[in-house]
């Protein structure tokens, strides 16, 4: 379990999931760099980004910390 004052998804704490999703954080994480437009490198797109790779190519339904943590504004 991570400290953190901020609410995850507890599935990052599962060693079969957490492989996975930190998997695609790097794919992400990489397409948003081809695209090198700064306007896109934020964390709203990045948490968006990686709720529909892990949807569409792993069928895990991820919740973000942006939807767990709704009282925060990431930026």
């Amino acid at each position: 379990m991570r400290e953190t004052y901020l609410k995850y998804d507890k599935k990052e704490d599962k060693k079969v999931y957490k492989e996975v999703i930190d998997k695609v954080s790097l794919e992400a994480i990489k397409e948003i760099e081809k695209l090198n437009d700064n306007n896109l490198k934020n964390v709203y797109y990045f948490m968006n980004l990686k709720k529909r790779i892990l949807k569409e190519k792993h069928d895990i339904e991820w919740e973000s910390q942006e939807k767990l943590n709704e009282d925060i504004i990431f930026g």
